[in-house]
């Protein structure tokens, strides 16, 4: 057999053992812990493989369109990473904090806008070589033969006195530059609260690509 012999079929596979051990040492040190069993959620699986204190398996629960607990797991299918880091982000804004393990493609458009330029968010490069397993049989996969990461979406809380003005920013950056935008909100709120608010935004909010001016 060829060394790179992974072959996707489905998106039915399994995370294998050595990548949750990964995952739950990093959500140990996000709380504190010494050693934590369990992710409060699965967001997105077929069956209970991840040490869970709930799943969302699919076509029950649906997890791109219902809410997620406050420390989340998400190896989601890879052909629609997209949509699920816009939603680990979107969740970060309400205070989740999300593990995702993903491949590591720099290049595409979400990586961009959500990850690499989101102050919130922390990378553990992996090296490649990986084996996933066969949803069925339990057996290991061929080597998968992309890099991956464990991307961390750090949840953070914006009041709710204050979403109304995430909102009406977003909206009024599709029209108005984004130096107008603050200047204006600095007319509705304190400077340090506009601060707050504005790292709420991800990279895709700002014209042209612009990482966050300094106030």
């Amino acid at each position: 057999m060829g060394k790179y012999n992974y072959e996707r079929i489905d998106n039915k596979y399994l995370t294998p053992p050595s990548l949750i051990k990964g995952g739950l040492k990093l959500l140990a040190q996000l709380k504190g812990k010494a050693r934590l069993e369990k992710f409060d959620l699965d967001v997105c699986c077929g069956n209970n493989n991840i040490p869970a204190e709930e799943y969302y398996i699919f076509p029950e629960h649906d997890g791109l369109a219902e809410e997620w607990r406050e420390f989340n797991w998400c190896n989601p299918p890879f052909d629609v990473c997209d949509k699920w880091v816009k939603k680990a982000y979107s969740e970060q804004q309400k205070g989740k904090t999300t593990i995702m393990l993903i491949p590591v493609r720099t290049e595409t458009k979400y990586w961009l806008d959500y990850i690499l330029y989101n102050k919130d968010v922390d990378i553990h490069w992996l090296r490649k070589g990986f084996k996933f397993l066969n949803a069925e049989t339990g057996e290991e996969m061929g080597i998968f033969k992309n890099a991956l990461a464990y991307v961390v979406f750090k949840g953070r809380n914006v009041s709710e006195e204050h979403q109304d003005l995430v909102e009406w920013i977003k909206q009024r950056l599709e029209f108005v530059s984004k130096e107008e935008t603050i200047e204006k909100l600095l007319s509705f709120v304190p400077t340090e609260t506009c601060k707050e608010i504005l790292k709420t935004l991800s990279h895709r909010d700002f014209e042209k690509g612009e990482v966050l001016v300094s106030i």
